[in-house]
């Protein structure tokens, strides 16, 4: 640099101090600060070189130079002189080593600025580097080093750092001890002097040096304090690590937004209608005026709390850490120790804003755009799992993920977007989903290291003893998160929410400690223009969607190095980490686990924060008697109302289900169609108010069925019959606009029709309960009709859907019995419509197959770009063989037994020795109360009808193993079916589903887990292997085979030279699917008691109507397996209610 200039720097609009950015003809860069009012001064220096820098030949001597630099300079010879001086005038001092930087501080009283700042800056220009002191200060080294032996942070980073590419400088020891500065060097002949003085002689260069000075002096005598102290500073050249981006206009505006009312209003985030339009704009505040070099600016804050913690930015953060600091201080007194980055974890950013949610699952996430390599992590050192026993009894799961340099994006921060969503801790989040199944109680989670050639987000969750035996469940539950937000457009309301609540912070932040100040400040200077050296860390600039796309496209399993901490793991940690001696093993991330996390389920219980409006005003806990069950409390005039009050969760929260059967709503693929698209106008009429009425912990949400349509409002009871009373108003008065018609059409159209380009495996899966269950229109006969409807056809549909209705509704939680029957009643009063006539009642039946005979439905692959071929066999357990069992507790006994039975066996069989494919499945299904077994193959390397017979194989063998299997082994099994179903609800929710899959089954069979079990325990062996004969085997007496094929082009041809062999049993092979349904026979329908055993018997009842009690399809698909192997089966009557399709 030429010659020395200055510059304005921006800052917050409380902030008193004065700034001005001094650039010296050698290169050094600094800030001076002028606060007339402070009573003490303090100085840094960042030298822009750490232990990355090391020679390989001596591992930690940027540390060590670092604790040399102490120890006396040319002007000041003596060891004490520094220190002494500080000590003197009330000051402390301190430094650390990280990876790219060394930071050097110091604080003092405000009068004695300029002394102490001479003695700190010889540092730079003069060390003495004595040999007395040399051998001392590696002592010093080592004692810090054993200092942190046994703890666990460094622990894991040096194990992390082990495990690295051995050619980057990540992999090497930062700490240094005496092993690697005395006697490593001198078996090597080197001269740990002369190595440290050609260290420092070539890396402490101004050009990559940074300073911060703020005292009570003027900015022309701070910036002559620079000049005049640090201009002899030499300049080396040394490039640096990293250079600040200036491809913008100065004084760049951040983004800001708040509105007038500075006064947070309490509230608490909500799940967010779920919807397939796109998002429209958020309702913006008022903007504030960006901040500039001037003192005069205004800058309000936004109505709804500031962001809980934001790293860095936090002015709590910032109060928390120097009173932490202040703690050490006390107690421990100065210490000079290594350290890495900060990480950056956001939490949650409450502000009261209005919000559109989209969660576009159509849309695919962005491809990759890195070729899976980074320069200190290869692909052989990505996809890797750990196990590490630490030294504290502590459980812990570390997801860390590599990726491009994120300091030159300060001005997008897309980093802390995704870090505020995935450490978000209220409902929807990573953290509430593992708190309810007991598996965790902190997460964060953020950039962790941020360094010029890479960068790293951490997400860091803290175990209970009970999540330990679920740390790779607990990785899926992430990666569930994570596929959401990949499907989730980046929303421009949460990214201006961020924004607003920094630019709050950053403008009315409290004024830091000098020392802290001047310490974090050094460090800034290196990455950003001088304008922006205060603001460029908080302040959002530029929302870039393009950006957050591909930072998640990193944040995949195919980017992983996950680490399992716990004691737990004690005996398969093998291995011990050379440096700290950590107890550890390491391997690839096995294939299961891999595709667990390559295709995580869908989880409604994971959903992006809202921060609403609404809060509940009485959080009080009700009183109610003692009920186990819910019970019907009124019927009549086409309404019944099921209730159940409880408290016993502990919340003050409901669940109201309802669902509305109109007998119009599935008479033929046409009005099924038509339905879907009603319930799409209803979401999108309702999305930009809806969430207005709801309350923290309140959600709510649109189904539709064979028997019209359901509506789920659960949460903080105190305000749900509001935001019901909204849904009713709107099913009522749904304006239909011709506009927002053709949107909703087109949107439910391209669900059906993007149907061929899923899996071959949900293929099978459709198809199978297509075939098993009557009446059953199919997705294709949706998307041969939808494009015909038009917008006349709805406005004459809508009022005949509604002029007809028969409502059932449960409602189970902290609401009165009286509160709950007469708010039904006004709402079913307000839709005006009639009962529909018993005539007109509709029952789902499921079909039985043939006995002794094999269905065969053979079909080229939906879409001819599916290289894989996919066989799924089922077997049915008919209620007409009652002599296997003594009801349908020991049918599904039976059935869930011999799923639990296959599983392991199936997966290891046909998945690990044979090899078939990718995908393979096994479990239990139910069809309208008819169990099933299943066997799924998706392969592609072999055509259906092979793997069709090796699963058949497979069924041969494993009856041999049966006749082997010790009783112990049977009867543990049992247990563990019975585990299963003895397991408690979780959740107020999850108890209502269960309840209302029992109420819209028409079975109320509240208490089946009881039952089920008991039946199970009384199944002996013997009883056992004659219903695996007679119903499992081939050539079975009772055996009711399904199987579905779907070929792929590749494979058309084996699967025509293979002969259809079903071991001598007729087969019936289905050309039309719905001609063939027609020729089987119905199942009886099952109704239960309207009652539950436990319900209070004096409930209102004008009238008897259990004619209006009607069956529904309590899933549109059946649940398709996961693509890799399911040990637990699925119950009917428990199944998450998933849109018709």
């Amino acid at each position: 640099m030429s010659a020395a200039q200055t510059y304005a720097v921006r800052k917050g609009i409380s902030d008193t101090r004065d700034y001005r950015y001094v650039a010296l003809e050698n290169g050094l860069r600094a800030l001076v600060v002028s606060d007339p009012t402070t009573d003490k001064a303090a100085a840094s220096m960042s030298v822009g070189v750490g232990d990355f820098h090391d020679p390989d030949e001596v591992p930690g001597l940027a540390h060590f130079c670092e604790h040399m630099c102490f120890l006396g300079s040319a002007k000041y010879p003596k060891e004490e002189e520094y220190q002494g001086f500080l000590e003197q005038h009330g000051g402390n001092s301190n430094a650390y080593t990280a990876m790219e930087e060394t930071n050097y501080s110091f604080d003092v009283f405000a009068d004695h600025l300029q002394p102490a700042l001479d003695r700190f800056a010889q540092f730079f220009v003069a060390p003495l580097f004595t040999a007395s002191a040399t051998h001392r200060e590696i002592n010093a080294v080592d004692s810090e080093f054993r200092k942190d032996l046994l703890e666990d942070y460094w622990r894991l980073l040096q194990i992390d750092r082990s495990n690295s590419n051995s050619k980057h400088p990540y992999h090497k020891f930062g700490t240094g001890n005496t092993d690697t500065l005395l006697t490593g060097p001198a078996s090597r002949n080197i001269a740990i002097l002369d190595a440290l003085k050609a260290f420092h002689s070539r890396y402490y260069s101004a050009n990559i040096m940074t300073l911060c000075i703020l005292g009570k002096e003027s900015l022309d005598v701070l910036e002559g304090y620079v000049r005049s102290m640090f201009s002899a500073v030499p300049n080396n050249s040394v490039a640096p690590n990293r250079t600040p981006r200036t491809d913008f206009v100065d004084f760049v505006q951040p983004v800001l937004t708040a509105a007038s009312n500075p006064a947070p209003a309490p509230a608490a985030p909500a799940q967010q209608v779920t919807s397939k339009k796109p998002a429209k704009s958020a309702p913006a505040p008022a903007p504030a005026p960006a901040p500039s070099a001037s003192k005069k600016r205004e800058l309000e804050k936004p109505a709804g709390p500031p962001t809980k913690r934001m790293k860095s930015a936090s002015k709590k953060v910032q109060e928390e850490e120097e009173e932490e600091e202040e703690e050490e201080e006390e107690e421990e007194g100065e210490d000079d120790s290594e350290s890495g980055s900060d990480s950056a974890t956001d939490s949650d950013a409450d502000e009261d804003r209005e919000v559109d949610r989209v969660e576009d699952l159509a849309e695919k996430p962005a491809e990759p755009e890195n070729d899976g390599t980074f320069p200190f992590l290869p692909g052989a050192h990505l996809q890797l799992l750990f196990h590490v026993v630490p030294v504290k009894d502590e459980h812990a799961l570390v997801l860390h993920f590599p990726l491009p340099p994120q300091l030159p994006f300060w001005r997008e921060k897309s980093d802390r977007y995704l870090s505020h969503l995935l450490g978000h801790e209220g409902e929807g989040s990573v953290l509430s989903k593992l708190n309810q199944l007991g598996w965790a109680d902190e997460l964060s989670a953020g950039i962790n290291l941020n360094q010029a050639d890479f960068s790293t987000f951490e997400i860091s969750i803290k175990m209970t003893d009970e999540g330990t035996e679920h740390m790779e469940d607990t990785a899926v539950v992430v990666f569930q998160y994570l596929r959401m937000l990949q499907h989730t457009p980046p929303q421009q309301w949460i990214y201006d929410e961020c924004a607003a609540v920094a630019s709050i912070e950053f403008g009315y932040a409290d004024k830091q400690k000098p020392y802290n100040f001047v310490t974090h400040t050094a460090t800034q200077i290196h990455h950003f223009p001088p304008a922006y050296v205060l603001e460029g860390e908080h302040l959002f600039y530029q929302f870039s969607p393009q950006h957050i796309k591909s930072l998640l496209t990193y944040l995949v399993p195919e980017n992983l190095r996950m680490f399992f901490f716990s004691k737990k793991f004690t005996s398969v940690c093998t291995k011990k980490e050379e440096i700290f001696g950590t107890a550890y093993n390491v391997h690839t991330i096995g294939p299961k686990l891999l595709r667990r996390l390559k295709n995580p389920k869908e989880s409604k219980k994971l959903y992006l924060p809202e921060v609403n409006p609404f809060v509940p005003q009485d959080l009080s806990l009700s009183t109610f008697q003692k009920q186990d069950y819910p019970g019907v409390v009124y019927e009549s005039g086409g309404l019944t109302v099921w209730h159940r009050g409880t408290s016993e969760y502990g919340v003050p929260k409901a669940c109201v289900f309802v669902e509305l059967f109109s007998p119009l709503s599935y008479t033929s693929p046409y009005t099924a169609t038509m339905t879907a698209i009603f319930l799409e106008l209803l979401r999108d009429e309702l999305n930009e108010d809806a969430y207005y009425s709801t309350v923290a912990g309140l959600d709510y949400s649109f189904t539709n069925s064979f028997l019209g349509f359901e509506v789920r409002v659960d949460g903080f009871s105190d305000k749900i019959f509001v935001l019901l009373e909204k849904i009713f108003h709107t099913i009522r008065k749904v304006p239909l606009k011709k506009e927002r018609f053709l949107f909703c059409r087109e949107n439910t159209s391209t669900d059906y029709k993007n149907f061929p380009h899923d899996q071959p495996y949900q293929h099978a899966a459709y198809t199978a309960q297509f075939l098993s269950v009557s009446p059953r229109w199919h997705i294709l006969e949706y998307s041969a009709v939808i494009d015909h409807i038009e917008f006349s056809d709805m406005k004459v549909f809508v009022p005949q859907f509604l002029s007809s209705l028969q409502l059932r509704c449960l409602v189970n939680g902290n609401i009165q019995r009286e509160v709950a029957v007469s708010t039904l009643q006004s709402l079913h009063a307000c839709l005006s419509s009639r009962p529909p006539l018993p005539s007109q009642s509709l029952d789902r039946r499921a079909l039985l197959f043939p006995r002794n005979a094999a269905v065969l439905y053979e079909s080229p692959a939906l879409s001819a770009d599916n290289d894989n071929s996919v066989c799924r066999l089922s077997l049915q357990a008919s209620p007409s063989d009652t002599h296997f069992y003594i009801d349908e507790a020991g049918m599904n006994g039976l059935v869930e037994l011999t799923a639990q039975l296959l599983s392991a066996p199936a997966f290891h069989h046909l998945r690990t020795v044979e090899q078939l494919g990718y995908v393979v499945s096994s479990g239990s299904q139910y069809d309208a109360g008819i169990a099933s077994i299943y066997i799924l193959i998706q392969s592609p390397t072999h055509c259906p009808r092979f793997l069709n017979n090796r699963i058949e194989t497979f069924l041969h063998t494993f009856r041999g193993t049966l006749d082997t299997m010790p009783l112990h082994d049977f009867k543990q099994h049992i247990e563990a079916v019975v585990s299963r179903k003895l397991e408690k609800d979780k959740s107020l929710k999850k108890e209502t589903k269960r309840f209302w899959g029992e109420i819209t089954s028409r079975l109320m069979k509240f208490d089946r887990a009881p039952r089920e079990v008991q039946a199970l325990r009384n199944i002996t062996f013997p009883e056992y292997l004659t219903f695996f004969d007679n119903v499992i085997a081939r050539g079975g007496r009772y055996r009711r085979k399904l199987s579905i094929h779907f070929t792929a082009p590749k494979h058309a041809e084996e699967q025509q030279s293979i002969a259809v062999d079903e071991g001598g049993v007729s087969v019936m092979v289905v050309d039309d699917l719905s001609a063939f349904k027609s020729k089987l026979a119905l199942c009886p329908v099952e109704h239960g008691r309207t009652h539950a055993p436990t319900a209070s018997a004096s409930h209102h009842r004008e009238a008897s109507s259990s004619h209006l009690l009607y069956d529904r399809e309590i899933i549109s698909r059946p649940p398709t397996p996961s693509p890799y192997h399911t040990r637990t089966s699925t119950h009917s009557h428990t199944h998450a209610h998933v849109q018709e399709r």
